[in-house]
Protein backbone atom coordinates (compact mmCIF):
# COMPACT_ATOMS: atom_id res chain seq x y z
CA UNK A 1 0.00 0.00 0.00
CA UNK A 2 1.27 3.52 -0.05
CA UNK A 3 1.31 6.20 1.68
CA UNK A 4 -1.62 8.09 0.37
CA UNK A 5 -3.38 5.02 1.00
CA UNK A 6 -2.71 4.31 4.67
CA UNK A 7 -3.50 7.89 5.76
CA UNK A 8 -6.90 7.36 3.90
CA UNK A 9 -7.67 4.58 5.56
CA UNK A 10 -6.71 5.64 8.88
CA UNK A 11 -8.67 8.75 8.30
CA UNK A 12 -11.80 6.61 8.06
CA UNK A 13 -10.37 4.62 10.96
CA UNK A 14 -10.75 7.37 12.62
CA UNK A 15 -14.13 8.40 11.88
CA UNK A 16 -15.13 4.68 12.55
CA UNK A 17 -14.04 5.13 15.98
CA UNK A 18 -15.77 8.57 16.49
CA UNK A 19 -19.15 7.25 15.00
CA UNK A 20 -19.02 4.33 17.30
CA UNK A 21 -19.11 5.94 20.56
CA UNK A 22 -22.06 7.96 19.55
CA UNK A 23 -24.25 7.75 22.14
CA UNK A 24 -26.92 6.35 19.28
CA UNK A 25 -24.97 3.25 18.65
CA UNK A 26 -24.01 2.74 22.23
CA UNK A 27 -27.87 2.63 23.09
CA UNK A 28 -27.71 -0.53 20.58
CA UNK A 29 -26.04 -2.33 23.48
CA UNK A 30 -28.23 -1.72 26.61
CA UNK A 31 -30.06 -4.73 28.06
CA UNK A 32 -30.24 -5.75 31.59
CA UNK A 33 -28.21 -8.66 31.19
CA UNK A 34 -24.43 -8.51 31.91
CA UNK A 35 -21.73 -10.64 30.88
CA UNK A 36 -19.76 -12.22 33.00
CA UNK A 37 -21.45 -9.61 35.75
CA UNK A 38 -20.36 -6.79 33.54
CA UNK A 39 -22.89 -4.37 31.69
CA UNK A 40 -22.63 -5.08 28.05
CA UNK A 41 -22.14 -1.24 26.89
CA UNK A 42 -18.84 -1.32 28.82
CA UNK A 43 -17.84 -4.54 27.60
CA UNK A 44 -18.53 -2.70 23.94
CA UNK A 45 -16.58 0.54 25.06
CA UNK A 46 -13.50 -1.17 26.25
CA UNK A 47 -13.17 -3.76 23.01
CA UNK A 48 -13.58 -0.67 20.96
CA UNK A 49 -10.87 0.86 22.66
CA UNK A 50 -8.71 -1.92 22.34
CA UNK A 51 -9.55 -2.51 18.97
CA UNK A 52 -8.59 1.51 18.24
CA UNK A 53 -5.56 1.03 19.81
CA UNK A 54 -4.52 -2.50 18.45
CA UNK A 55 -5.57 -0.82 14.76
CA UNK A 56 -3.60 2.75 14.78
CA UNK A 57 -0.50 0.77 15.89
CA UNK A 58 -1.10 -1.27 12.55
CA UNK A 59 -1.18 1.65 10.86
CA UNK A 60 1.72 3.27 12.56
CA UNK A 61 3.71 0.33 11.50
CA UNK A 62 2.34 0.13 8.26
CA UNK A 63 3.59 3.55 7.11
CA UNK A 64 7.05 4.21 5.97
CA UNK A 65 10.21 6.14 7.97
CA UNK A 66 9.30 9.79 7.06
CA UNK A 67 13.35 11.61 7.08
CA UNK A 68 13.45 14.30 8.06
CA UNK A 69 14.25 17.49 6.14
CA UNK A 70 17.69 18.84 7.26
CA UNK A 71 18.17 22.39 8.36
CA UNK A 72 20.79 23.08 5.90
CA UNK A 73 18.37 22.22 2.83
CA UNK A 74 16.04 24.78 4.47
CA UNK A 75 18.39 27.24 4.61
CA UNK A 76 19.25 27.23 1.34
CA UNK A 77 15.36 27.79 0.25
CA UNK A 78 15.46 31.03 1.84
Amino acid sequence: MTRRKIIGASLFFTLFGAIAIFPPVIWLFQTDDPLFGVPLEVLYIFGLWIALVIGALRFAAALPFDEPSSVESWDKDQ
